[in-house]
């Protein structure tokens, strides 16, 4: 049997073969596998108003808060209405009599009324004509409508309920400084009354 020799064969040049590889092995597709691209998305529009500035405050402080003004009682409705009705009373005491003097007696009869009186303190019992005793009767009128000028305790009470009802329910309150001037003026107006109505002196 000839056996071949060995040296001989390893003198033939080698035949090199190309090996196949799979290319899933190094993460390649196979040209031969058709994979399908994901759509692109497109890339949303920029809102330009997200790039604007954010507008400075130059007034830092905060607006003042508005104060929730404090529900009065019924108690201090009724202290108020007593001063507003006290105030109205005094006022009506200073001006109704002057009104009425005006509206009841003449400049003409006004003067006569003086010299009645003159002649009263004369002699006392002053004798009176027919036109002078009329004349008198009217002043005694004025004079009762005069003293009745002012608020009897019944009418007082009479207007200060609902009056201070009224105040409770729009929630109105005068402030001390009007309660001060209310106060002067119902105990000093009384007071000037001789001065707007000068036939108080008769």
């Amino acid at each position: 049997m000839i056996t071949p020799d060995l040296i001989e064969i390893l003198k033939e040049p080698t035949e090199h073969k190309q090996e196949s590889f799979v290319s899933s092995d190094f993460g390649f597709s196979s040209p031969d596998v058709v994979v399908e691209a994901e759509p692109i998305k497109k890339a949303p529009t920029p809102n330009l108003e997200d790039f604007e500035p954010e507008p400075i405050n130059l007034d830092s402080e905060e607006p003042p808060k508005q104060e929730i003004k404090k529900e009065i009682s019924l108690t201090e409705s009724k202290k108020t209405a007593e001063m507003v009705v006290a105030t109205y009373d005094a006022i009506q005491t200073l001006t109704f009599p002057f009104l009425y003097q005006r509206a009841i007696f003449t400049k003409k009869e006004r003067q006569l009324l003086k010299d009645i009186k003159v002649k009263m303190r004369q002699s006392g019992i002053a004798s009176l004509n027919e036109e002078e005793q009329n004349l008198f009767d009217k002043y005694t009128t004025y004079s009762d409508l005069k003293d009745n000028v002012a608020f009897t305790d019944n009418e007082t009470n009479l207007i200060l309920e609902p009056l201070a009802k009224v105040f409770k329910k729009y929630n109105v309150s005068l402030g001390p400084e009007i309660l001060l001037l209310s106060a002067l003026a119902t105990v000093s107006l009384p007071r000037f009354l001789p001065l707007f109505t000068p036939l108080e002196k008769l």
